[in-house]
């Protein structure tokens, strides 16, 4: 997809049609820069995952890196006016020479706003909620976690897809549910047990809730977000293949120490209002202004 030159003549068709003062371009599409380029609109590349995840996979030492050079599609061909990195600054630590743009912003997480963060009272649920996507093993992870939560005085809701739901057994104090809109259950939540999202995890944080994280996928940023999760203390990261007593020791020790939901009220604070948002719009705007200013 990174290279498929058809996304890149869908959207020379589009702007010939439409001209556009700005056009954004997902970091995963790094094809679509030089058409946007050739376009004379303004380039904006959206980073919407840990900035240490892309700057390894456009490395020369990458597959993925080598293969964009070898198609002539990588994205220093074609740098960007400006890139927006949509991650924390206390997470996540930026390097501005290693992103193929004139200018880096780092916004902060695209989150709605918060309108009720979580109490953390101690009879609350723990939220389990790994991905939608089944990665190798997730089940089997999911599995012994539920088994770790049995053994312990409390309740959970796990949020599953009916077909990643199959088989499992689920204990007497875990409730099964759908996917949910997050602003719909953490509030009511003091721990969310997740696989190292991006997404999920900084909404658990912009409501205050401190994170278990175990990275099913080596493949993506998950575990660049589990160890900035321990990093930071906003939480704990346990290996994807840890047991079932591992999961449950986990899950005590943050549920033991209010340092750990203090820490996340804090470094979520800065994003709860949709302060993200705002600022990468903000830029979008900029990029625009300074194309039309240099034609």
């Amino acid at each position: 997809m990174a290279s498929d030159r058809g996304i890149a003549t869908d959207l020379t068709g589009e702007l010939e049609r439409s001209a556009a003062d700005v056009v954004v371009v997902d970091c995963m599409t790094p094809v679509a820069l030089g058409a946007a380029r050739r376009s004379g609109a303004g380039v904006v590349l959206l980073m919407h995952a840990f900035s240490g995840y892309w700057t390894s996979q456009w490395s020369t030492t990458s597959p993925i890196g080598m293969w964009l050079r070898l198609t002539r599609t990588h994205p220093t061909r074609c740098p960007a006016d400006c890139a927006i990195v949509t991650t924390a600054p206390k997470l996540d630590r930026v390097r501005a020479d290693l992103v193929p743009a004139r200018g880096v912003h780092q916004t902060g997480p695209i989150v709605p706003p918060v309108h009720r963060p979580a109490q953390l009272r101690d009879h609350d649920p723990v939220l389990v909620s790994f991905s939608t996507i089944s990665y190798p093993g997730q089940q089997d992870a999911l599995q012994r976690t539920l088994d770790a939560i049995a053994g312990l005085p409390m309740t959970a809701v796990a949020t599953v897809e009916p077909l990643l739901a199959s088989g499992l057994r689920v204990p007497p104090n875990v409730e099964l549910r759908r996917p949910e809109p997050h602003a719909d259950v953490l509030p009511g939540v003091r721990l969310l047990i997740g696989h190292g999202g991006h997404g999920t995890t900084m909404a658990a944080l912009a409501h205050g809730v401190p994170v278990l994280v175990m990275p099913m996928s080596r493949h993506a940023d998950q575990p660049l977000v589990g160890t900035a999760v321990a990093r930071v203390g906003v939480g704990l990261e346990v290996s994807p293949r840890a047991s079932v007593d591992d999961i449950r020791q986990a899950i005590q020790a943050v549920l033991s120490k209010p340092a750990y939901a203090a820490r996340a009220a804090e470094v979520g604070k800065p994003f709860r209002d949709g302060a993200g948002t705002r600022s990468a719009a903000d830029h979008i705007l900029e990029a625009a202004c300074d194309r039309a200013a240099g034609s």
